[in-house]
């Protein structure tokens, strides 16, 4: 099963920017443990011997990831779509200095990029093909070769020609999320506050009602008050108002609400403290023995008068075991 797109210069992958939203989910594992074979969403243009008859754009869908593949260059990255809804968004940026990129968001946060130089050049063959939904667009009748077939929901697809600016982005996955349900699972501005939980999905810069106690003016609930460093708050974990925590359940992140560090996280089951919620007031509950949450080190800079001036991240690792390759683990 696919669709044909006929071929029309307004809808082209060529050398222009582009970008496409789709609302996807895989519902079968084909191939268990190795991420299933791929079924193709959007696709146009031939693949083959090395020559202006042999250009292509594919979207592939794993039960395990996205790829996007361009004549030769691709970027991907794991993405868990296997029984998941997820808004994906794909564009080709092209730079006006430095190289052009190809860029992929899952659920609003920015996952993967893969540099194509500079002048890449079009990506119609000279014959241009129509474009397919749901397989391949070359070797159709081809035996020895997978026509790449979709097994999975296609709920909505906006192709653009032009990547998008952060706030258009934003705005479009917003629609998506709120039209299809996903608010609990989607962060369209990528503030770190999932749009279920986030006053303005679309505006970073407000991402939670701050309580009068700690904001900068009591009138602003969106500005913190200045110096507020760490923010931990047992009712809100997992910045989405533990909605995604049921009582008992082992903590692997606490989420930062003042946005100023990396979230104290946890990889270890069995050091995972737990949170306690039949309470009138939720806690994280640690055992006294081996429960702890990861840290970041930060140090904090003042001025001659002791005035708090910024807060500088150092480590996502506990003190004495120094490296700087855990500053962001908090995912």
């Amino acid at each position: 099963e696919y669709l044909i797109i006929d071929d029309s210069e307004t809808l082209r992958f060529n050398g222009d920017e582009f970008s496409v939203f789709y609302v996807v989910k895989k519902t079968v594992d084909e191939n268990p443990g190795d991420g299933g074979n791929p079924g193709i969403l959007l696709g146009s243009g031939r693949a083959g011997a090395s020559g202006s008859e042999y250009k292509n754009m594919l979207h592939y869908l794993y039960d395990d990831h996205f790829d996007i593949n361009i004549d030769d260059d691709t970027t991907w990255n794991n993405g868990d779509f296997l029984g998941n809804y997820k808004i994906i968004y794909s564009e080709r940026r092209n730079a006006t200095t430095g190289s052009d990129t190809l860029n992929n968001y899952f659920d609003g946060l920015k996952e993967s990029s893969f540099d194509i130089g500079v002048d890449y050049g079009t990506l119609t063959p000279n014959t241009p093909t129509p474009i397919h939904l749901g397989r391949k667009t070359y070797s159709l009748t081809s035996t020895t070769y997978s026509q790449y077939y979709l097994n999975g929901i296609v709920s909505e697809v906006i192709v653009f020609k032009k990547a998008l600016a952060d706030e258009e982005r934003a705005t479009v996955s917003a629609y998506l999320s709120s039209k299809w349900g996903l608010t609990a699972n989607v962060d369209s501005d990528s503030d770190g506050i999932v749009d279920a939980s986030d006053p303005f999905p679309t505006d970073p810069s407000k991402w939670i009602s701050f309580p009068e106690a700690l904001r900068e003016n009591t009138s602003n609930e969106f500005t913190p008050m200045q110096g507020l460093a760490l923010w931990l708050d047992a009712s809100n974990v997992d910045g989405n108002h533990n909605s995604g925590l049921n009582d008992g359940d082992a903590v692997s992140a606490w989420k930062d609400l003042s946005r100023n560090v990396s979230d104290l996280t946890q990889s270890s089951i069995s050091n995972q403290p737990t949170i306690v919620s039949t309470s009138a007031n939720p806690y994280l509950s640690f055992d006294g023995a081996n429960d702890s949450v990861i840290p970041v080190l930060f140090s904090a800079v003042w001025d001659a008068d002791g005035n708090f001036i910024e807060l500088n991240k150092i480590l996502g690792t506990p003190a004495g075991q120094g490296d700087d390759q855990g500053a962001n683990r908090a995912q």
